[in-house]
């Protein structure tokens, strides 16, 4: 049977230059796995699969919480976990990362996570600096937790009296700070590479700077999110562990490309398929 998949493009909602250069290859990608693929700007409820970019979005949110209400599956896009931010988008089925049982559906084949030319470093240090990661508006509004930074931040302080503890406030798409709370120590600049080495922790809500702490050998608390799924059973994951973790990770990206995106559905196709 035919499968049909709406894409959601409606330009008052997730309308960013990333999402507008995600379409056109993930269009063609899900035509070139053998959907029937067709756009609209706002929801009618006619594909088996919803596809869209930006679940924080409020409308998103509502549509695509509309869409699996009914039983149906929908592909949630996003900048990518790894790579090249320009290059790379992420998806997940039905929320805004991969769940638990997604994750445990993916075969820890290394091929995606190879061609990436990435390798793990051990940058911990037991006495080292604690990150606290911030979260974004929409994310903190989405998810209804206002004050999450400050009270991370503050019970940081009294766990660790004596170690630094820097507040990594999330930036928004003009690059500008989107934080609430004023912290003495805070890291705006500069790559989180380097914010890492020698940390002694990273706590994150459900950031993708948990994904950069597990290549780099920094113990994370994280709550949500894909990297979760690691370390929901531990803080310090073996090598093993984490390169399975970032095995099955890169088949839940794509580059913003034909033949990739076609990769990507035809992954989706079948994860789902062996999840029913």
């Amino acid at each position: 049977m035919v499968r049909t998949v709406e894409f959601l493009r409606n330009p008052s909602a997730g309308g960013s230059k990333t999402s507008s250069y995600w379409l056109p290859p993930c269009l063609q990608g899900a035509k070139d796995a053998g959907l029937d693929a067709f756009t609209v700007v706002s929801y009618k409820g006619k594909g088996h699969w919803l596809s869209l970019f930006g679940i924080g979005d409020e409308y998103h949110e509502r549509v695509n919480a509309e869409h699996i209400g009914k039983g149906l599956p929908s592909a949630c896009w996003d900048l990518g976990y790894l790579g090249r931010s320009d290059t790379y988008v992420r998806v997940s089925i039905d929320e805004a990362h991969p769940s638990h049982a997604w994750m445990e559906r993916t075969e820890p084949d290394p091929s995606r996570w190879l061609k990436l030319n990435l390798s793990l470093s051990e940058n911990y240090d037991p006495d080292g600096h604690v990150i606290v990661v911030g979260m974004g508006r929409k994310s903190r509004a989405y998810l209804h937790l206002l004050d999450w930074e400050r009270s991370k931040l503050q019970e940081a302080s009294e766990r660790f009296p004596g170690r630094r503890i820097i507040y990594r406030p999330k930036l928004n798409k003009r690059q500008v700070e989107d934080a609430l709370v004023p912290w003495p120590d805070s890291s705006v600049g500069g790559s989180i590479q380097d914010l890492l080495k020698g940390a002694s922790l990273v706590i994150c809500r459900h950031s993708n700077v948990a994904v950069d702490a597990c290549i780099a050998g920094v113990p994370v608390e994280c709550e949500a999110g894909a990297a979760h799924w690691l370390y929901s059973r531990g803080t310090t994951p073996t090598v093993k562990e984490r390169l399975d973790f970032l095995y099955r990770l890169c088949h839940w990206q794509y580059q913003r490309n034909n033949e990739d995106m076609k990769r990507g559905w035809e992954f989706l196709i079948k994860v789902s398929a062996n999840g029913s």
